[in-house]
């Protein structure tokens, strides 16, 4: 006797739960048909009942879904048919141009990214979602999440989605289905002081920008802490360094065990207290790079808006527009990787304008890569050499999601802003243009191996200046070696209609300004060789300059495979 088959709907929009129940142990096999071209699901594990996710649904197409179970014995029948009908988009939802898609060349699978919108007016994200787009740029999966940072796919087949949907206190493990398996949730978390919540709580103010899961299963965050310092400095371009008394916010490590939440490890590349391992030697919190005197990042956390009650950032709050206020955003800190190999961090010093390297059981730096200018003597020796006649451009600025490749290349989205060490006059945003650069690190020296700047044709909006000034991501693909690159945070001066006051800029001009821009983004995948061919490439949100919202994209990834289950994808 055959139950259903039975289709549900779920919290992912473009999935169906499908429920099936059979006498004897049986496989199951579904077949999703569009009329087109059908595509099969196969079940290799024996079960009397199965929830089976149906995946690969995309906007606007009616769906026929067939089932057939088979038992040990080989036996296979038909057990009936379900449809679905069109699904409509959101209505505040990422337009998708794509511009290269299909290639055989592209590695094979999924797409998956991470598109936040933002406003002219006030750069708040009122929706966020994960998106997985397959190889001819077609939606086939998203989920609403706002403010979602980094995603990774667990080893179950889970995604793993941090700071969402609250800003940068809380991580959701989400099935396909969209449903919530678990929760973490850090101490600036309402749910952390209730005692009714279930959700897994672990002892660290947020999480944010970038985790990782462990060779032994626990996972690694960035988190942060709020520190008071008698001098801190007043100005990013003084350099007689007046100081004066502030708080600012340092990113830190943290692994914890995640089913309990328990914090087995803390670190930090500043001094911090006593139960974190500290770099050795540390940056000095004076040593401050371009930003590193705003902070409206942090307002939601260590802040309030001006007129809110007094919270830890003091009486003079926040100045969403001016960044004027007493929690400082130092370092940024946004993306590190962990090295099993030589059991080492490798963490994205972004305001200050550098890669380090240090290890995790001791501390001990290993190098700095970046601008040797205005470094203290106790980490000169640590500074990298470049290669003879290196002018600034060799260096990497205000990078994000460094990685390290099979060839064990330090790999990363060089956003590139200013192209200088403060308090060095920077670069405009107008001349400037981001890339990803890849290094090869060996006995005290750095050598760029291979770096992909899109090309500039004027007048041609597909080969455009792509200056990302803020977000992006570089991943080597595991099968062809390509370069999956998410240029996330093309920040363009909006028409003159709708330009905020004190931008000078001329519209569509590139514009380090991502507080008033309008945002798009452009996911591309490259050939890793000399030829950088493009075999991928989509713009997510619409270039419209007249139009107040807009869309950066924090990171891309690619998935082999869209089914957590399937053995046929």
């Amino acid at each position: 006797m055959i139950t259903g088959p039975e289709l549900h709907a779920v919290p992912a929009p473009l999935a169906r739960k499908l429920t099936v129940a059979t006498d004897e142990p049986t496989q199951v096999t579904i077949t999703i048909d569009d009329g087109v071209k059908p595509t099969e699901i196969k079940i290799d594990s024996y079960s009397t009942s199965h929830d089976v996710p149906v995946l690969g649904l995309t906007f606007d197409t009616s769906y026929t879904v067939s089932v057939t179970v088979t038992d040990q014995a080989g036996n296979r029948t038909e057990a009936g048919s379900g449809s679905i009908p069109p699904i409509s988009p959101p209505e505040l939802f990422p337009p998708i141009e794509k511009n290269v898609t299909g290639s055989a060349e592209a590695e094979r699978g999924f797409v998956l990214f991470t598109p936040a919108s933002t406003t002219v007016e006030n750069d708040t994200m009122p929706v966020g979602y994960v998106v997985i787009v397959d190889n001819n740029g077609d939606v086939v999966w998203f989920y609403e999440a706002p403010a979602a940072t980094e995603v990774l796919r667990l080893s179950n087949g889970n995604l793993l989605i941090q700071s969402a949907p609250e800003h940068h206190t809380s991580m959701l493990e989400v099935d396909m289905l969209g449903q919530t398996v678990r929760t973490w949730v850090s101490r600036k978390d309402p749910r952390y002081s209730d005692p009714s919540s279930g959700a897994i709580k672990v002892d660290v103010d947020t999480f944010h920008h970038d985790v990782r899961v462990m060779p032994g299963g626990n996972f690694v965050t960035m988190s942060t802490e709020l520190q008071h310092v008698e001098d801190y400095p007043t100005e990013e371009t003084n350099v007689s360094q007046t100081l004066a008394p502030a708080n600012f916010v340092n990113s830190t490590l943290a692994e914890f065990e995640p089913d309990t939440g328990k914090v087995v490890g803390r670190w930090s590349v500043t001094d911090a207290d006593a139960d974190h391992i500290v770099m050795n030697p540390p940056v000095d919190h004076k040593r401050v790079g371009y930003k590193s005197l705003r902070n409206i990042f942090w307002a939601d956390v260590y802040g309030h808006e001006v007129g809110g009650n007094e919270l830890d950032c003091g009486a003079n709050g926040v100045d969403r527009t001016t960044g004027a206020g007493t929690c400082y955003d130092w370092g940024h800190f946004n993306t590190f990787w962990y090295d099993e190999h030589t059991d080492s961090f490798l963490i994205s010093l972004r305001h200050l304008g550098a890669i380090a390297s240090f290890s995790r059981s001791t501390g001990a730096l290993g190098w700095l890569l970046g601008n040797h200018s205005y470094w203290p003597p106790e980490l000169a020796p640590y500074l990298l050499d470049p290669p003879a006649g290196a002018t600034a451009r060799f260096w990497p600025y205000y990078a994000h999601r460094v990685t390290m490749t099979k060839a064990r290349t330090v790999m990363m989205m060089d956003n590139h802003n200013f192209e200088a060490i403060a308090p060095d006059p920077p670069l405009h945003a107008v001349d400037n243009n981001s890339r990803v650069a890849e290094y090869s690190v060996q006995n005290g020296g750095v050598q760029m191996v291979w770096e992909y700047e899109h090309p500039i044709v004027p007048g041609d909006e597909v080969n455009t200046n792509l200056y990302s000034s803020a977000v992006g991501s570089a991943l080597e693909m595991p099968e062809t070696g390509n370069v999956l690159i998410d240029f996330g945070g093309i920040c363009k001066v909006p028409d003159e209609s709708i330009k905020p006051p004190g931008e000078t800029g001329s519209p569509g001009e590139p514009s380090d300004n991502n507080i008033r821009c309008k945002h798009w983004g452009r996911i591309l995948e490259v050939k890793h060789d000399d030829s950088k061919r493009v075999v991928f490439d989509i713009r997510v949100g619409d270039n419209d300059l007249r139009r107040t919202v807009g869309w950066y994209v924090y990171r891309a990834m690619k998935l082999r495979c869209l089914h957590p289950r399937s053995t046929t994808c």
